[in-house]
């Protein structure tokens, strides 16, 4: 079994292009957007983590600093050219994946964030977790968006059958997955599981799920005709998306944890 790292550099090359075209990917980066924006402060030090080719963090760039890292050489050469090009002085890029947190060094940052499923990546994320305060400044911030074992279009496959598929998410040894032909494992988390590691240290400030009507991105191409329908659906998801416990499943969830005040007697 090979790593996410080597099938997300390979991927590098392609990934903007599917973006653009994946009118689901795009779907959630705004929800996503809608989020952040109402946690962040002004003027804020972000530290992005699994950055890809950098579209969240050049979008974070316009109000912000961005300390962006990612362990795929390929993702974080081709954020490097976009700097370059674009002239981005607010974009810092390390590569270094989210289990090498320690070579940041002793900077705090006001933000952390990770979009769309990284962290699912590494079967270790109570490691990874635990680290995350270390990097924060007083009452800094968490954002978080994971896969959770729960994602009712995917268990709807076990009307064709597709047992494999409608249940890959409850494997507790990780589920194969495979991106540019590198096979990896996925490891699916409970946002109760998330709270749990970090209860002692944080407080939620914002959880809901995302993707519940919408399909996962993966099956982008049956909205890709189909506006009004993606209309209808995007509303209802918006809704649904705030109850409970459809806060909690999806395709995604989204976590906001704020860094608690220490108070001394």
């Amino acid at each position: 079994m090979e790593t996410s790292t080597q099938a997300f550099s390979l991927q590098a090359k392609v990934f903007d292009d599917y973006n653009e075209s994946n009118c689901l990917s795009r779907y959630c980066r705004d929800e996503i957007y809608k989020i952040a924006l109402k946690y962040i402060p002004g003027n804020s030090d972000i530290l992005e983590l699994n950055c890809g080719t950098g579209i969240d963090a050049i979008y974070f760039s316009k109000n912000h600093k961005v300390l962006a890292t990612d362990g795929a050489e390929g993702m974080i050469n081709v954020l490097n050219h976009k700097i370059n090009k674009q002239n981005i002085p607010q974009i810092e890029t390390k590569c270094i994946s989210f289990d090498q947190l320690d070579l940041i060094g002793n900077r705090k940052f006001d933000f952390i964030f990770s979009n769309f499923g990284g962290l699912n990546c590494t079967e270790n994320l109570a490691d990874v977790v635990n680290k995350l305060p270390l990097f924060l400044k007083d009452n800094g911030r968490i954002m978080l968006v994971m896969m959770p074992p729960i994602c009712l279009w995917e268990h709807l496959h076990v009307f064709s059958f597709n047992f494999k598929l409608a249940f890959r998410r409850w494997k507790k040894s990780g589920a194969n997955a495979k991106v540019e032909g590198v096979k990896f494992k996925t490891y699916y988390y409970h946002p109760g599981f998330v709270s749990k590691l970090l209860k002692e240290k944080f407080k939620i400030v914002y959880l809901q799920g995302l993707c519940n009507i919408m399909p996962p991105e993966y099956m982008h191409h049956y909205l890709k005709s189909s506006p009004m329908l993606f209309k209808m659906l995007s509303k209802a998801d918006r809704f649904i998306n705030r109850i409970f416990p459809f806060k909690q499943t999806g395709d995604y969830f989204v976590i906001v944890m704020e860094k608690k005040k220490i108070c001394i007697v």
